[in-house]
């Protein structure tokens, strides 16, 4: 299932994790990959597999796990955060081959980045 983008404000009321589905999202890629959420339990994002895909595991405890902790740090600082997550697909692929991320905190200026769903992610 490829995705279109998808738009969220983060908030820290967290919410459960689905472990199942996170484990059948995993298997959906390749060696080395996880169920990684796209809104993280942590800012509420809901367990089932809509908000799950395969990502590297690396990745999904790296760079994009570093990424969160900046969001939550600015929610934290009562600041508010808009976030837009674009899973990229080549081909017919279930697996994303990268995620295009664009997120604005408080009035700053909007920050892209790409993450390819590799070991480092970037």
């Amino acid at each position: 299932m490829n995705l279109s983008p998808f738009l969220f404000s983060p908030s820290l009321v967290k919410n459960d994790r689905n472990t199942y589905e996170q484990c059948v999202a995993g298997k959906c890629g390749i060696s080395g990959d996880e169920g990684g959420y796209l809104i993280a339990s942590i800012f509420n994002g809901p367990g089932e597999r809509l908000n799950l895909l395969p990502m590297n595991g690396n990745l999904n405890k790296g760079a994009w796990e570093i990424m969160e902790n900046q969001w939550a740090s600015a929610l934290k600082e009562g600041k508010s955060v808009g976030v837009q997550i674009e899973p990229v697909y080549i081909g017919g692929s279930a697996r994303p081959d990268k995620f295009t991320v664009t997120y604005q905190v408080g009035s700053g200026r909007p920050i892209r980045e790409t993450f390819v769903s590799a070991p480092g992610g970037i």
